[in-house]
Protein backbone atom coordinates (compact mmCIF):
# COMPACT_ATOMS: atom_id res chain seq x y z
CA UNK A 1 0.00 0.00 0.00
CA UNK A 2 1.62 3.27 -0.79
CA UNK A 3 1.91 5.94 1.57
CA UNK A 4 -0.71 8.51 0.12
CA UNK A 5 -2.90 5.87 -0.14
CA UNK A 6 -2.44 4.87 3.40
CA UNK A 7 -2.92 8.59 4.53
CA UNK A 8 -5.97 9.33 2.58
CA UNK A 9 -9.11 10.11 4.00
CA UNK A 10 -7.64 11.43 7.47
CA UNK A 11 -7.30 14.57 8.91
CA UNK A 12 -3.72 16.25 9.53
CA UNK A 13 -1.70 15.52 12.80
CA UNK A 14 -1.54 19.55 13.03
CA UNK A 15 -5.10 19.97 12.39
CA UNK A 16 -5.66 17.78 15.03
CA UNK A 17 -3.76 19.49 17.21
CA UNK A 18 -5.60 22.46 16.52
CA UNK A 19 -9.23 21.63 16.93
CA UNK A 20 -8.00 20.16 20.46
CA UNK A 21 -6.21 23.30 21.72
CA UNK A 22 -9.63 24.81 20.50
CA UNK A 23 -11.73 22.56 22.29
CA UNK A 24 -9.52 22.82 25.44
CA UNK A 25 -9.80 26.62 25.45
CA UNK A 26 -13.63 26.53 25.38
CA UNK A 27 -13.82 24.11 28.09
CA UNK A 28 -11.95 26.29 29.76
CA UNK A 29 -13.57 29.95 29.63
CA UNK A 30 -17.17 28.38 29.61
CA UNK A 31 -17.24 27.15 33.09
CA UNK A 32 -20.19 25.55 34.56
CA UNK A 33 -21.58 28.82 35.35
CA UNK A 34 -21.40 30.36 31.74
CA UNK A 35 -22.59 27.04 30.68
CA UNK A 36 -25.52 27.18 32.50
CA UNK A 37 -26.04 30.97 31.21
CA UNK A 38 -25.95 30.35 27.76
CA UNK A 39 -28.80 27.15 28.90
CA UNK A 40 -31.12 29.86 29.94
CA UNK A 41 -30.34 32.17 26.70
CA UNK A 42 -30.73 29.40 24.53
CA UNK A 43 -34.20 28.81 26.36
CA UNK A 44 -35.48 32.47 26.40
CA UNK A 45 -34.22 32.50 22.06
CA UNK A 46 -36.43 29.95 21.70
CA UNK A 47 -39.73 31.02 23.44
CA UNK A 48 -38.86 34.20 21.89
CA UNK A 49 -38.86 32.50 18.33
CA UNK A 50 -41.71 29.85 18.95
CA UNK A 51 -44.54 31.96 21.46
CA UNK A 52 -47.38 30.41 20.55
CA UNK A 53 -46.21 26.97 20.93
CA UNK A 54 -44.90 27.36 24.30
CA UNK A 55 -47.52 29.82 25.35
CA UNK A 56 -50.52 28.11 26.68
CA UNK A 57 -52.62 31.51 25.55
CA UNK A 58 -52.83 34.73 23.76
CA UNK A 59 -51.15 37.51 24.99
CA UNK A 60 -54.65 39.38 24.32
CA UNK A 61 -56.92 36.50 25.78
CA UNK A 62 -58.59 38.75 28.86
CA UNK A 63 -61.22 37.13 31.29
CA UNK A 64 -62.27 39.64 33.52
CA UNK A 65 -63.96 36.85 36.04
CA UNK A 66 -60.31 35.75 36.30
CA UNK A 67 -58.11 39.11 37.12
CA UNK A 68 -55.08 39.34 39.38
CA UNK A 69 -55.45 35.87 40.33
CA UNK A 70 -52.66 34.41 42.13
CA UNK A 71 -50.68 31.57 40.67
CA UNK A 72 -52.08 28.81 40.34
CA UNK A 73 -52.40 25.70 38.04
CA UNK A 74 -54.09 27.26 35.18
CA UNK A 75 -52.22 30.62 35.21
CA UNK A 76 -48.57 29.29 36.12
CA UNK A 77 -47.85 33.01 36.92
CA UNK A 78 -50.76 34.21 38.07
CA UNK A 79 -53.29 37.15 35.83
CA UNK A 80 -52.97 40.31 35.97
CA UNK A 81 -55.81 43.41 36.02
CA UNK A 82 -57.46 42.10 32.43
CA UNK A 83 -56.99 38.76 33.32
CA UNK A 84 -54.40 37.75 30.97
CA UNK A 85 -52.49 35.28 31.58
CA UNK A 86 -48.74 36.75 32.67
CA UNK A 87 -46.23 33.13 31.90
CA UNK A 88 -47.94 33.75 28.48
CA UNK A 89 -47.51 37.86 27.91
CA UNK A 90 -43.73 37.04 29.20
CA UNK A 91 -43.10 34.62 26.50
CA UNK A 92 -44.10 36.83 24.13
CA UNK A 93 -42.58 39.69 25.49
CA UNK A 94 -39.62 37.75 25.28
CA UNK A 95 -39.72 37.91 21.44
CA UNK A 96 -40.14 41.57 21.62
CA UNK A 97 -37.48 42.38 23.85
CA UNK A 98 -34.51 40.07 22.06
CA UNK A 99 -35.78 41.47 18.88
CA UNK A 100 -34.86 44.97 20.19
CA UNK A 101 -31.89 44.14 21.77
CA UNK A 102 -30.62 42.21 18.64
CA UNK A 103 -30.92 44.52 16.20
CA UNK A 104 -30.25 47.37 17.93
CA UNK A 105 -26.98 46.40 18.22
CA UNK A 106 -26.74 45.01 14.63
CA UNK A 107 -27.38 48.84 13.70
CA UNK A 108 -24.78 50.09 16.41
CA UNK A 109 -21.96 47.55 15.02
CA UNK A 110 -23.05 48.49 11.58
CA UNK A 111 -22.80 52.16 11.64
CA UNK A 112 -19.95 52.39 14.15
CA UNK A 113 -18.10 49.65 12.54
CA UNK A 114 -18.28 52.17 9.54
CA UNK A 115 -17.37 55.00 11.02
CA UNK A 116 -14.45 53.45 12.48
CA UNK A 117 -12.85 51.73 9.97
CA UNK A 118 -13.43 54.66 7.29
CA UNK A 119 -12.25 57.34 10.24
CA UNK A 120 -8.93 55.10 11.07
CA UNK A 121 -8.17 54.02 7.75
CA UNK A 122 -8.01 57.41 6.19
CA UNK A 123 -7.27 59.54 8.38
CA UNK A 124 -6.70 63.44 7.75
CA UNK A 125 -9.98 65.68 8.08
CA UNK A 126 -12.09 62.82 7.58
CA UNK A 127 -10.75 61.19 10.86
CA UNK A 128 -11.41 64.71 12.49
CA UNK A 129 -14.71 65.22 11.28
CA UNK A 130 -16.03 61.67 12.43
CA UNK A 131 -14.65 61.26 15.83
CA UNK A 132 -15.01 64.77 17.01
CA UNK A 133 -19.21 63.51 15.62
CA UNK A 134 -18.52 61.04 17.91
CA UNK A 135 -17.35 62.98 20.96
CA UNK A 136 -20.52 65.33 20.87
CA UNK A 137 -22.77 61.75 21.05
CA UNK A 138 -20.73 60.58 23.69
CA UNK A 139 -21.07 63.84 25.71
CA UNK A 140 -24.67 62.88 25.88
CA UNK A 141 -25.95 60.44 28.40
CA UNK A 142 -27.55 57.62 27.09
CA UNK A 143 -30.37 57.68 28.75
CA UNK A 144 -31.27 61.18 28.74
CA UNK A 145 -29.99 61.10 24.45
CA UNK A 146 -32.89 58.41 23.89
CA UNK A 147 -35.40 60.45 25.86
CA UNK A 148 -34.97 63.30 23.45
CA UNK A 149 -34.73 60.76 20.37
CA UNK A 150 -37.70 58.93 20.87
CA UNK A 151 -39.45 62.25 21.96
CA UNK A 152 -38.41 63.10 18.53
CA UNK A 153 -39.61 60.20 16.62
CA UNK A 154 -42.32 59.18 19.21
CA UNK A 155 -42.82 56.07 20.97
CA UNK A 156 -43.07 52.80 18.53
CA UNK A 157 -40.49 49.54 18.24
CA UNK A 158 -38.75 51.27 14.95
CA UNK A 159 -38.84 54.44 16.59
CA UNK A 160 -36.66 52.45 19.75
CA UNK A 161 -35.06 50.56 17.60
CA UNK A 162 -33.30 53.41 15.58
CA UNK A 163 -32.66 55.12 19.13
CA UNK A 164 -30.58 52.24 20.75
CA UNK A 165 -28.85 51.64 17.47
CA UNK A 166 -27.69 55.49 17.59
CA UNK A 167 -26.69 55.76 20.96
CA UNK A 168 -24.64 52.72 20.90
CA UNK A 169 -22.70 53.15 18.03
CA UNK A 170 -20.09 55.48 18.88
CA UNK A 171 -18.60 53.31 21.22
CA UNK A 172 -18.10 50.41 18.60
CA UNK A 173 -16.92 53.85 16.41
CA UNK A 174 -14.16 53.84 18.89
CA UNK A 175 -13.36 50.08 19.20
CA UNK A 176 -13.35 49.97 15.67
CA UNK A 177 -11.06 52.61 14.79
CA UNK A 178 -8.68 51.82 17.44
CA UNK A 179 -7.96 48.30 16.01
CA UNK A 180 -8.11 50.18 12.12
CA UNK A 181 -5.14 52.10 13.26
CA UNK A 182 -3.35 49.16 14.98
CA UNK A 183 -3.67 47.22 11.65
CA UNK A 184 -3.70 49.13 8.66
CA UNK A 185 0.26 49.37 9.86
CA UNK A 186 0.94 45.63 9.63
CA UNK A 187 3.17 44.75 7.14
CA UNK A 188 0.44 42.79 5.10
CA UNK A 189 -1.55 46.03 5.10
CA UNK A 190 1.34 48.21 3.66
CA UNK A 191 2.60 45.31 0.86
CA UNK A 192 -1.19 45.16 -0.43
CA UNK A 193 -1.58 49.02 -0.37
CA UNK A 194 2.03 48.85 -2.04
CA UNK A 195 1.11 46.60 -4.99
CA UNK A 196 -2.01 48.66 -5.72
CA UNK A 197 -4.77 46.97 -3.70
CA UNK A 198 -7.74 49.10 -3.77
CA UNK A 199 -8.50 50.85 -0.34
CA UNK A 200 -12.15 48.91 -0.23
CA UNK A 201 -10.76 45.51 -1.01
CA UNK A 202 -7.90 46.04 1.89
CA UNK A 203 -10.95 47.22 4.20
CA UNK A 204 -12.92 44.17 2.85
CA UNK A 205 -9.91 41.53 3.38
CA UNK A 206 -7.03 42.53 5.39
CA UNK A 207 -8.19 44.67 8.58
CA UNK A 208 -11.98 44.09 9.20
CA UNK A 209 -11.30 40.26 9.39
CA UNK A 210 -8.48 40.87 12.10
CA UNK A 211 -10.73 43.37 13.96
CA UNK A 212 -13.82 41.35 14.54
CA UNK A 213 -12.67 39.45 17.35
CA UNK A 214 -13.09 42.16 19.63
CA UNK A 215 -15.66 43.94 18.00
CA UNK A 216 -18.33 40.69 18.30
CA UNK A 217 -17.08 40.89 22.63
CA UNK A 218 -18.45 44.73 22.48
CA UNK A 219 -21.24 43.86 20.75
CA UNK A 220 -22.05 40.99 24.07
CA UNK A 221 -21.72 43.01 25.84
CA UNK A 222 -23.96 45.69 24.40
CA UNK A 223 -27.01 42.94 24.17
CA UNK A 224 -27.57 42.85 27.65
CA UNK A 225 -27.43 46.96 27.98
CA UNK A 226 -29.80 47.33 24.72
CA UNK A 227 -32.40 44.79 26.72
CA UNK A 228 -32.10 46.91 30.14
CA UNK A 229 -32.77 50.03 28.14
CA UNK A 230 -35.58 49.05 26.01
CA UNK A 231 -37.42 47.82 29.55
CA UNK A 232 -36.54 51.27 30.96
CA UNK A 233 -37.81 53.32 28.71
CA UNK A 234 -41.02 51.09 28.38
CA UNK A 235 -41.39 51.50 31.90
CA UNK A 236 -41.43 55.12 31.45
CA UNK A 237 -44.30 55.06 28.71
CA UNK A 238 -41.83 55.55 25.82
CA UNK A 239 -41.03 52.28 24.67
CA UNK A 240 -43.40 49.48 23.13
CA UNK A 241 -47.16 50.47 23.91
CA UNK A 242 -50.02 48.39 24.53
CA UNK A 243 -51.41 45.96 23.85
CA UNK A 244 -47.69 44.55 22.55
CA UNK A 245 -46.25 42.67 25.48
CA UNK A 246 -43.25 43.85 27.22
CA UNK A 247 -41.17 42.82 30.13
CA UNK A 248 -40.89 46.87 30.74
CA UNK A 249 -44.09 47.56 29.91
CA UNK A 250 -45.34 44.80 32.14
CA UNK A 251 -43.35 46.27 34.82
CA UNK A 252 -44.80 49.74 34.74
CA UNK A 253 -48.57 48.15 34.44
CA UNK A 254 -47.67 46.80 37.71
CA UNK A 255 -46.81 49.11 39.49
CA UNK A 256 -50.20 50.24 40.64
CA UNK A 257 -50.99 46.80 41.90
CA UNK A 258 -47.80 45.97 43.97
CA UNK A 259 -49.81 45.60 46.89
CA UNK A 260 -52.40 43.05 46.08
CA UNK A 261 -50.79 41.41 43.01
CA UNK A 262 -46.99 41.61 43.13
CA UNK A 263 -46.34 38.83 40.87
CA UNK A 264 -47.33 41.27 38.27
CA UNK A 265 -43.80 43.05 39.19
CA UNK A 266 -41.86 40.23 40.72
CA UNK A 267 -42.11 37.77 37.28
CA UNK A 268 -41.01 40.46 34.63
CA UNK A 269 -38.66 42.02 36.69
CA UNK A 270 -36.95 38.45 37.35
CA UNK A 271 -37.36 37.91 33.82
CA UNK A 272 -35.17 41.38 33.26
CA UNK A 273 -32.53 40.46 35.46
CA UNK A 274 -32.20 36.62 34.38
CA UNK A 275 -31.86 37.90 30.91
CA UNK A 276 -29.65 40.25 31.91
CA UNK A 277 -27.07 38.40 34.26
CA UNK A 278 -26.50 35.60 31.86
CA UNK A 279 -25.93 37.47 28.69
CA UNK A 280 -23.54 39.37 30.70
CA UNK A 281 -21.80 36.04 32.02
CA UNK A 282 -21.37 35.19 28.47
CA UNK A 283 -19.77 38.57 27.50
CA UNK A 284 -17.46 37.79 29.98
CA UNK A 285 -16.39 34.46 28.66
CA UNK A 286 -16.50 35.39 25.33
CA UNK A 287 -14.10 38.75 26.36
CA UNK A 288 -11.61 36.11 28.44
CA UNK A 289 -11.73 33.51 25.33
CA UNK A 290 -10.85 35.85 22.98
CA UNK A 291 -7.80 37.32 24.94
CA UNK A 292 -4.89 35.67 23.54
CA UNK A 293 -2.69 36.71 26.57
CA UNK A 294 -5.45 35.01 29.23
CA UNK A 295 -5.35 32.08 26.77
CA UNK A 296 -1.65 31.46 26.79
CA UNK A 297 -1.27 32.31 30.67
CA UNK A 298 -4.04 29.65 31.54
Amino acid sequence: MSRRTRYEGRVPDRDVSRIRLWLRDVRRFFDPLSTVAAAIVVLIVLAATFPGIIAPYGYEDMSLRERLQPPNWSHLLGTDNFGRDVFSRLIYGAGVSVYIGLVAVLIASTVGVTIGVVSGFYGGMVDAVLMRLVDVMLSFPSILFALVLITLLGPSVISLVITMGIIYSPRMARLARAGTLSAKNEVYVESARAIGVPNRRVLLRYILPNIVGPLVVQASLLLPIAILVEATLSFLGLGVQPPTPSWGAMLSAGRAYMEIAPWLTIFPGAAIAIIVLSVNLLGDAAQDWANPRLRRRL
